[in-house]
């Protein structure tokens, strides 16, 4: 059970595309599986349980590589299928949205696996299939700079203090480009070509994504390619939504090594199985290459609803504050921060312009804004 479990996000996967290929009302069965798993994941609560799982990697790995390569398929079944005739604005609505979803879940955590492996096959998986959300050089800006500056302003993939989820996303999104830019016209120099070589990953990304949408264009028309840009497109913003999730308001100085105090973990049990247990990933940061079902559970550290519940509810700002957010991080900075990283709270919360609970003159826990 502990191995066929992992098929839960493909079962998915073919639940929204066979909705897509049905069209009409169906066409919504994809996206509706976001609010149906945060009422069903929050409700079973979380699962502390490691897997027991007694098989070769090999067989790890099919479920991984299968929601893989169903993340294009999907917006191939979406291109061709509003390239037919005779589609209600609602139902091409309803596809373009579980197209993006599609795209999302549990695809992400798929590649995010794949490009964590060694093998040379894997990694290039997991780097160029991700081009249903428009990013095809992700893994480079997170192995090269999140894993290394996690929790510190130099991470762009970090969501700061007094950062809502739409601040996030216009900020890490241009960041995460100029390090990679960086970092890529760095390695160009080396080898004495440009950043737009042909060689470089630069080049080869936007050639991957240019070559998916001519592929929808043959499939699906100009129709059929613009429903799965418009997809693409929105995937790409919810890629980073959740990806607000991962370590929201966490911070670690910077003398300070990195350590399971530094993640949020979502141990709800459709969140761990339907992201491949990224979300269950402070083991992750301490061995970026320990398979994903040999993760464990961290159930003394910090931890988070459902990551399907927090997306929504991170949706309104005020209540994602209220609601999740001031109270795990007052518990963090009281209860895990280390002395400097309680000082860097104290700092950030008066900057953000939140509640004060670390200062001397109140009592922990106010919920009275801190002075600027």
């Amino acid at each position: 059970m502990d191995v066929l479990r992992y098929y839960f996000g493909v079962l998915a996967q073919f639940v929204g595309i066979g909705g897509i290929l049905a069209g009409g009302g169906w066409a919504w069965l994809g996206v509706a599986e976001l609010p149906l798993f945060a009422v069903v994941d929050s409700l079973l609560g979380d699962d502390l349980r490691k897997r027991d799982v007694r098989v070769k990697d090999a067989v790890m790995d099919i479920p991984v590589v299968l929601s893989s390569i169903l993340g294009p398929l999907t917006l191939v079944a979406l291109a061709w299928k509003i390239g037919q005739e005779g589609h209600s604005t609602i139902a091409v609505t309803g596809m373009i949205l579980s197209g993006a979803w599609l795209a999302l879940v549990p695809v992400v955590p798929a590649l995010h696996e794949l490009y964590h492996k060694r093998t040379p096959w894997k990694y290039v998986l997991g780097t160029y299939l991700q081009f249903p959300y428009m990013d095809c050089t992700r893994s480079v800006a997170h192995m090269m700079s999140h894993h290394l500056h996690v929790g510190t302003p130099k991470d762009a993939d970090t969501a700061q203090r007094g950062e809502s989820m739409y601040s996030f996303i216009v900020r890490t999104i241009p960041g995460n480009y100029r390090e990679l830019y960086a970092t890529e016209k760095a390695t160009a120099a080396k080898r004495g070509v440009s950043v737009w070589s042909w060689q470089g990953k630069l080049t080869k990304a936007v050639l991957a994504y240019l070559g998916f949408l001519g592929v929808l264009l043959l499939v699906g028309g100009l129709g059929g390619m613009a429903a799965g840009f418009a997809s693409s497109l929105i995937a790409r913003l919810w890629v980073e939504a959740f990806n607000y999730l991962q370590h929201c308001g966490l911070i670690r100085a910077e003398s300070e090594p990195i350590a399971p105090r530094h993640v949020w973990n979502h141990l709800a049990p459709i969140s761990r199985l339907a992201a491949f247990e990224i979300t269950n990933h402070c083991e992750h940061h301490l061995d970026a290459y320990v398979p994903y079902y040999r993760m464990r559970p961290d159930a003394d550290g910090p931890r988070m609803p459902s990551a399907f519940l927090c997306f929504l509810v991170a949706l309104v700002p005020p209540l994602w504050n209220r609601l999740i957010l001031w109270p795990r991080l007052r518990h963090w900075d009281l209860h895990f921060a280390s002395a400097a990283e309680r000082e860097l709270a104290r700092q950030a919360n008066r900057k953000a312009g939140w509640p004060d609970w670390l200062s001397e003159s109140g009592p922990a826990g106010s919920l009275v804004p801190a002075t600027r």
